[in-house]
């Protein structure tokens, strides 16, 4: 448990009109479930974490790698501008073959 034991002395001390205000919002609910019970997936990239500190360079790149063509593919797939542009420059998810690739990176970089 996370921050289980912090949260129920903060939930004890707390005024009732503060408790039903944080009971009101669901999304403030789901937070505290996930700060007192390490959900969200924390547990899961925790130990994923401890086990990538083994992994040989190799094995951390394509893992990096995975990650940058999800990315990729999912603002391909669902936002819009990203999609619009990629098709204007002809790049496609499947056109990303290293973590090097300009194509991609060129797109993303932040304008000042």
């Amino acid at each position: 448990m996370i921050l289980h034991r912090e949260i129920s002395i903060l939930h004890e001390h707390s005024p009732p009109w503060l408790l039903r205000l944080w009971g009101s919002s669901d999304h403030l609910v789901e937070w505290t479930r996930r700060l007192a019970f390490g959900g969200n997936g924390y547990r899961y990239w925790e130990a994923k974490c401890r086990e990538m500190e083994h992994w040989p360079l190799e094995r951390i790149r394509e893992f990096q790698l995975k990650g940058v063509k999800r990315m990729i593919r999912h603002c391909y797939d669902n936002v819009p501008y990203y999609g619009k542009l990629f098709r204007k420059i002809g790049l496609l998810p499947s056109d990303i073959h290293s973590l090097g690739s300009r194509a991609y990176c060129e797109v993303l970089k932040e304008k000042p």
